[in-house]
């Protein structure tokens, strides 16, 4: 297990440059490509913008909320996918994911037809990512492993993984939710990082297989209590001091990014202000770096060459602004 504190560390105060701003409403989700930055926004007229990456101008917008084919009714995020300047776009209600060539969306605002159904296997996916193997691995309520994974066309294959953290007297769905983790994959598919939304630990995986178990900078797991409900399933209540674990994550082929939090339900009541900073570590688990991008921020996405780090802001009002990234592995 790796271990650390902010004060071994070198800080980074980066300044940034926002993007055109009026067409957002609430973006929950970020992904950059060579020449575009796509953005999931769930307040706007629109679940789909992309914006230039060298003038930030918005240049198209598309997509339809709602439950039927092509709809997006629980756009959750936005998955890179391997090896291609392309997305697929989560959507957490309707269980699916919708293909979407960054390039050709911001041609001509539409989504093709295609999408990949996860509606069968245990529990819920959460948040899916390719992996080397082309099969789609995602955390989520899947029994008693971390994982569930997936063949390419969707199709549920197994449970893989180790079990979610937490001691046996809670059942494994309470411990699949209080342990929720944000994935990422490595460009090439052959790594994963978990970023947990409710505690300080990040994991790093191989595969399926853990390798590595980052804590810090403030060793805090969920504030929770188990309550069984009427119809005899275990939930958990959070607790009074629960507190905001990582509130987002991305990844390069050399960093990992995670967008921490630490902060308490007094803090942040309602959860819109909840970023602190972010985090900068190796794939094997060394903290390089904090950087501090401004108050509050809720989401992020690094270019694949390292370069920017694209962050996004739910207060004052919903922005998104791009920052340049000193070398960290030097």
């Amino acid at each position: 297990m790796v271990q650390f504190t902010l004060d071994a560390l070198p800080i980074h105060r980066l300044e940034g440059q926002a993007l055109e701003s009026d067409s957002l409403g609430l973006p929950v989700a970020l992904m950059v490509g060579q020449n575009h930055v796509l953005v999931g926004d769930v307040g706007g007229g629109s679940p789909l913008l992309a914006f230039d990456r060298h003038s930030g101008t918005l240049v198209a917008s598309g997509g339809r909320f709602g439950q039927a084919p092509g709809e997006l009714g629980g756009l959750r995020d936005i998955i890179p996918a391997t090896g291609l300047d392309a997305a697929w776009i989560f959507d957490f209600r309707g269980r699916s994911m919708q293909y979407l060539s960054i390039d050709t969306f911001a041609l001509t605002g539409e989504l093709p037809e295609r999408r990949l159904l996860l509606n069968t296997g245990p529990g819920d996916p959460y948040s899916p990512v390719w992996a080397a193997d082309s099969t789609i691995v995602s955390s989520g309520t899947s029994g008693p492993a971390r994982f569930s994974v997936f063949a390419a066309d969707g199709t549920f294959l197994r449970t893989a993984g180790p079990p979610p953290p937490g001691g046996n007297e809670h059942s494994m769905q309470v411990r699949h939710r209080v342990y929720n983790a944000v994935l990422r994959s490595r460009p090439n598919g052959e790594w994963i990082a978990a970023a947990f939304e409710r505690s300080d630990r990040l994991e790093i995986y191989q595969g399926t297989d853990l390798r590595h178990i980052v804590r810090g900078p403030d060793f805090f797991e969920p504030g929770f209590t188990a309550r069984t409900y009427p119809d005899g399933v275990e939930r958990p209540d959070f607790s009074d001091d629960y507190r905001y674990g990582y509130e987002g994550v991305s990844v390069n082929d050399q960093i990992i990014f995670g967008l921490y939090s630490g902060k308490s339900l007094t803090e942040s009541p309602t959860g819109e202000d909840s970023g602190s900073y972010v985090l900068a570590f190796t794939w094997d688990g060394r903290p390089l770096a904090v950087l501090h991008v401004g108050e509050a921020p809720q989401r992020l996405a690094v270019s694949e060459d390292g370069r920017d780090l694209y962050v996004a802001y739910w207060l004052p009002g919903p922005q998104i602004k791009r920052y340049s990234l000193p070398d960290l592995m030097e």
